[in-house]
Formats: structure tokens, C-alpha cells, sequence
């Protein structure tokens, strides 16, 4: 299985992972019993109806690498996907596929129609938790100056992202702790 796995990425580098399927088909009957002691050693992960092995690092191409170095530079005032695609000169459709691939990979996120960086998401996760600290709520304007000074279009999709997230609970017009 490590080996077909190995293969898979080779080939496919920028895919998030194998279909479960195809790869548990390598090792006939025994399959899903292989893959889930290979899952016990932290030889390879799965997520959904995927598998890749533990040292792949999916969207890892140079184009990859760029869309997420580029929203990792912007922080929480991304860039819009129309103007880097314009900037990467990808193709259109590899551009997506690379973008929806990082998606699935976890390194972007999709907040409220917006992409951002998942470490800068992750990050302000943590800064809104250390606000708490010494803070019994967290109003709009608290909330941009803690991404930065963020404008208001992207500060209420995080906003929103934060309270399904269950970071935050909305009252009225400020957010409190959960």
C-alpha cells in the first residue's frame, strides 16, 4: 500500500490524496485491514474517502506554492482569486484545481466566500481566545484591529466564521466567549 501510495503522489502531486478504494484494492481482502494498521504507525492518513501517505504535503507544486505563499503575504486582506489568477498566469482551470485541491488539503479556507490562509485563520483564532483573557466581549471594530485593521468585508465573514466555529457567540451586536 505505501508503495502504490508512493506512486499515487508521484504522479499526482498536487492531489490531496488516492482514492480509499483504489489504493485498498492493491492489497486485495486485506485491504482495509492494512491500511488501518498503517494508519496506527502514522505511515499514512485518511481523511474521507482518501488516503495519502504521512510525509505528502498535498498542492505542493510550484503553482501550489505560490497561491498558498501568496495568501499566507496577505494575511486576513486576501487577494481575489480573479486578480491571482491573473497574477500566476496558471491556467484558468489549473488555477481552480489547484485552489480546490488546497482547499480539501486544509492550507486555504473558504469564509464566507472569501479565501484566506488556514495558519492566518488559525492565528486569529488565537488572538480573539487571548482578547478573552482580559475582555468580556469582543465588538466589530476589536475584532479588525485584531486582524489588523481588516476592511469590514472581510472582518464579518470572520466574524461569522468565529461564531460557527463556536469561538464566539453573537449577542446583539458584540460577541461574547464560548
Amino acid at each position: 500500500l505505501v508503495q502504490a501510495l508512493a506512486r499515487f503522489h508521484e504522479g499526482r502531486a498536487e492531489r490531496s490524496g488516492a482514492p480509499l478504494a483504489e489504493i485498498t484494492a492493491h492489497a486485495g481482502a486485506e485491504g482495509g485491514v492494512a491500511l488501518r494498521a498503517l494508519e496506527r504507525e502514522g505511515l499514512v492518513i485518511r481523511r474521507g474517502a482518501a488516503v495519502h501517505l504521512a510525509t505528502h504535503v498535498p498542492g505542493a507544486t510550484p503553482l501550489g506554492d505560490q497561491i498558498v505563499g501568496t495568501f499566507a503575504n496577505a494575511g486576513l486582506s486576501p487577494p481575489r482569486e480573479e486578480d491571482l489568477l491573473r497574477a500566476t498566469g496558471a491556467e484558468p482551470r489549473a488555477f481552480r484545481d489547484a485552489v480546490d485541491e488546497l482547499k480539501r488539503a486544509g492550507r486555504l479556507r473558504s469564509i464566507g466566500g472569501i479565501v484566506f490562509e488556514a495558519s492566518a485563520v488559525e492565528d486569529l483564532k488565537r488572538r480573539v481566545r487571548e482578547h478573552f483573557a482580559t475582555k468580556a466581549d469582543l465588538r466589530p471594530v476589536e475584532l479588525k484591529e485584531l486582524c489588523g485593521g481588516v476592511a469590514r468585508k472581510y472582518a464579518i465573514p470572520l466574524l461569522e466564521y468565529l461564531d460557527r466555529e463556536r469561538v464566539t457567540r453573537r449577542e446583539g451586536d458584540e460577541r461574547a466567549v464560548l
